[in-house]
């Protein structure tokens, strides 16, 4: 009887949010993490657990994974586990090498890491796992009672270029050029018209600009309506926090004006060529 009254109030206790299952386990770090492509960063970590653990002899192990939508087989404890193993100091995994190194010793509650040569594949949310034995495991997720911080590493890269698309002319007499960039954070394109930056003060009724992002690249198009245009020169460059790229310079097509130019002119010469002709012709005759 006794027993089902004290599992009673601790259901109604978690259900109030007064109780916390598991009690002593919490976790310190920093929620994002900003690292630039190719450098390197630590990522610093402290942990604590239940007084109990410091009470078993057995080696300390921890595991940090990288949250995606696939499952871990942790051999030894025979688990399967969401998230990609990133790095651990339990040899028994035989996990592959990463760019990630532990750099804490667990015994001390310091779960700190680093990461090498950084790339745009790290960026993600990680979470840490500790096993020190059965009864002494557990994971540290946000969706634990807790909440405990699940760090977001963000790998920011300059823009680079991704789709330079040279500029065409439509039925409609609108020349189109567009760019692509792709970065981290997405960049922003700007566009230039014989060196001068396109904005919305000094952009003309004939000029319209377009801009979509997709994940990390950026896609923009400018139109340029009727055929008045067609001696300008277009670059276009991307800008981000961390950089931006070169100016790029695209090519624009003759206009129709200039091949209905060139077939005035190639008709004149085929008009002289025949004149030619039926003179000789002519001379050929009466010569003989």
């Amino acid at each position: 009887m006794t027993s089902f009254l004290l599992t009673s109030l601790n259901l109604l206790l978690l259900y109030r949010g007064t109780l916390t299952i598991p009690p002593g386990y919490s976790i310190s770090m920093p929620k994002k993490v900003l690292v630039e492509i190719n450098h390197c960063t630590d990522v610093p970590c402290m942990f604590t657990t239940p007084e109990r653990y410091s009470k078993s002899s057995a080696p300390f192990y921890i595991y940090w994974f990288k949250s995606i939508r696939k499952r871990y087989y942790l051999v030894w404890i025979n688990m399967w586990v969401p998230g990609y193993l990133m790095v651990t100091n339990d040899l028994r995994q035989k996990a592959e090498i990463t760019n990630f190194k532990l750099i804490g010793d667990p015994k001390n509650g310091d779960c700190s890491f680093s990461i090498a040569n950084a790339q745009p594949v790290d960026s993600g949310k990680y979470y840490m796992r500790i096993d020190k034995g059965s009864g002494f495991r557990y994971a540290f997720e946000s969706s634990a009672p807790q909440h405990h911080v699940n760090p977001q590493i963000v790998v920011r890269d300059s823009p680079q270029i991704k789709v330079i698309q040279v500029c065409k002319y439509d039925q409609n007499s609108t020349t189109t050029c567009s760019c692509a960039f792709h970065s981290w954070p997405p960049p922003e394109i700007q566009w230039y018209m014989n060196h001068q930056h396109l904005t919305e003060k000094n952009i003309s009724d004939n000029i319209r600009i377009k801009a979509s992002t997709q994940g990390n690249t950026c896609t923009s198009s400018l139109y340029l309506l009727g055929n008045t245009l067609n001696s300008a020169m277009i670059t276009c460059r991307a800008i981000n926090p961390i950089g931006f790229s070169n100016l790029k310079t695209l090519s624009i097509p003759a206009t129709k004006v200039k091949k209905q130019e060139n077939v005035q002119v190639a008709t004149i010469l085929l008009g002289t060529f025949v004149s030619i002709l039926i003179l000789i012709a002519c001379l050929y005759f009466f010569s003989g």
